[in-house]
This record gives structure tokens, C-alpha cells and sequence, in this order.
């Protein structure tokens, strides 16, 4: 039996870091939004013993630094079974681009060998040790994270949403991002996540254009200005507002349609590109 699972991207609609805490970590408050950009796990059990992962389109990581390995040679110590399972992933989310698409097929993986195992445990539980936002890819469309990323609320709302993406060449660290916040004294000086959430209950899409914020946007623009380029590209065509995408280094631009997103993606055949939509008919396998 082969399982098939899709695994969706996120963008932070707002994303505040806070101070460090005595454990290293910061505390976070941020506006997770899953949207359709997404990659492909195919997940069928075996007889030789462990995880084998196919990487069959796109760049991942091999082995334990794959998350989606990790996360489902933790179900299979879990139930205690020698059986082994064999991963096949076509990836189309961009690695270091702060969408999000290991975690997500650490969570993917997680309830797809959960289901072929027979684990009947909570995936939350497991999915917070794999990474922050781990939890939240097991979750809805929109909701606010708090702590580390892993506490989540979910934020109902009407208001479909359209996305190009783009990404320079290049990547950025998420360690290396907190480590100049911290070092530029930025940390917990912004107040964006509130108002993000205010405008998504009322379902009032100007309230949430002028919501967007991200702490980050300030050091990574500073480093690759490269990266604050695209951001003014994107409203230069045509967008209502424009944000990096997490840490870094994809950027989003939201238009009021998707064919006005596509009709904009044509002026950035220089760099990756991807249109992609969240609306509240989303329903992901």
C-alpha cells in the first residue's frame, strides 16, 4: 500500500520575535497561513528495516537532517515495529526560503506513517520535537503561534488570498537571522501579529494589508539588499503589499486575484517564482 500525501507551504502574515529566553529560544507571536504551493509525499511500508527517502524532484537534505525522515522513524520507534517504509518526495518549496517546507513534510510524514503504523498517539506531542511550527502544518489554514511557534489558535476567516512568491539565489539561516536580531537590539520592538489577527476575524482585507509586519525584514534586508529589491519589485507590480517571507530570503506580494498574480509573475522570469492562493474552500489531502 502506497500512501500519498500532499505537503502545503505557510507564510507569515505577521511575524514579532521577542526577547531570548534563558533557554536560547525566543519567543515568537505569528500569523501562520497555509497555502497551495506544495510538495508530494508518496509513503509505501516495506520489509528492509529504517527509512529510505527518494528525493525525486528538487534539493532536500538526505537522511536524519531530513526532517520528514525524522519525523517517521519516530512513529515507527513509537509502535515498535520493525517494519521499514520508503519515502519518495518531489519537492517544489524552495529550501531556506522561510515557507516552511521541511516542517511541513515532517508533518506530513508524521500522519502518514502514524496512519501506516497504526499509531493512535497525539502527532502535536511529537511534532514540537521535530521543529516550532511542525504543529501548525497538522492544523487549518490560519493561525496565530505563540511561544516558540508551537501554541497555536486558530483564526477563522472569509478572505481568499493571492500570492506571488519569489526567491533570490540565495538562501538565509534562521539561526543566523536571530543572531542579528539580537545583536541589532531589535528584539520585541514590534506589535505586528494583533492587528494581523483583528483583521482577519473582521474579514477586512485593508485592515490586513496595512497589518503586514515582520521583525526580521530590517537585518535581512540590511545583509541582502538583493532580497529588499524584489519587496519593492513586487508593488512596483502591481501588488498591495509586500513582506519577506519568515527569515528569509522568499518575499510574498499580495494581489486582489490570482490571474493578477500570474499576470505579474511574468516580470520575474529572473528568479524562482510561484503563484499561490489560500482560501477558505482549501481542502488538502
Amino acid at each position: 500500500m502506497t500512501l500519498s500525501l500532499i505537503s502545503p507551504a505557510k507564510i507569515n502574515l505577521s511575524l514579532d520575535v521577542g526577547h531570548p529566553r534563558p533557554d536560547g529560544y525566543h519567543d515568537i507571536r505569528t500569523v501562520f497561513c497555509r497555502i497551495d504551493l506544495a510538495d508530494e509525499l508518496d509513503l509505501t511500508p516495506g520489509d528492509e528495516p529504517g527509512i529510505r527517502l527518494i528525493v525525486e524532484e528538487g534539493d532536500a537534505p538526505d537522511g536524519d537532517a531530513n526532517l520528514a525522515v525524522r519525523a517517521a522513524e519516530m512513529i515507527r520507534r513509537e509502535c515498535g515495529t520493525r517494519e521499514g517504509l520508503e519515502i519518495r518526495l518531489r519537492k517544489r518549496i524552495p529550501l531556506q526560503s522561510g515557507l516552511g517546507g521541511g516542517s511541513s513534510n515532517a508533518a506530513a510524514a508524521l500522519r502518514g506513517a502514524a496512519e501506516l503504523f497504526g499509531y493512535a498517539g497525539e502527532l502535536s506531542a511529537l511534532a514540537v520535537q521535530l521543529g516550532s511550527d511542525v504543529p501548525f502544518f497538522l492544523n487549518g489554514r490560519i493561525a496565530l503561534g505563540e511561544g516558540k511557534g508551537e501554541r497555536l489558535r486558530g483564526i477563522p476567516s472569509c478572505l481568499p488570498l493571492h500570492f506571488l512568491i519569489v526567491r533570490p539565489d540565495i538562501g538565509v539561516s534562521t539561526a543566523w537571522a536571530y543572531a542579528e536580531l539580537d545583536r541589532s537590539g531589535a528584539c520585541g520592538t514590534t506589535d505586528y501579529a494583533d492587528r494581523t489577527v483583528r483583521a482577519l476575524q473582521s474579514d477586512d482585507r485593508d485592515a490586513l494589508l496595512a497589518s503586514l509586519g515582520n521583525s526580521f525584514e530590517p537585518v535581512v534586508f540590511s545583509r541582502h539588499p538583493e532580497i529588499a529589491r524584489l519587496k519593492q519589485r513586487l508593488l512596483e507590480a502591481g501588488a498591495e503589499a509586500a513582506l519577506l517571507c519568515g527569515s528569509g530570503s522568499a518575499v510574498f506580494g499580495i494581489f486582489p486575484t490570482r490571474d493578477a498574480a500570474e499576470g505579474a509573475a511574468s516580470g520575474f522570469g529572473d528568479v524562482w517564482n510561484a503563484v499561490s492562493s489560500s482560501t477558505p474552500e482549501e481542502v488538502l489531502a
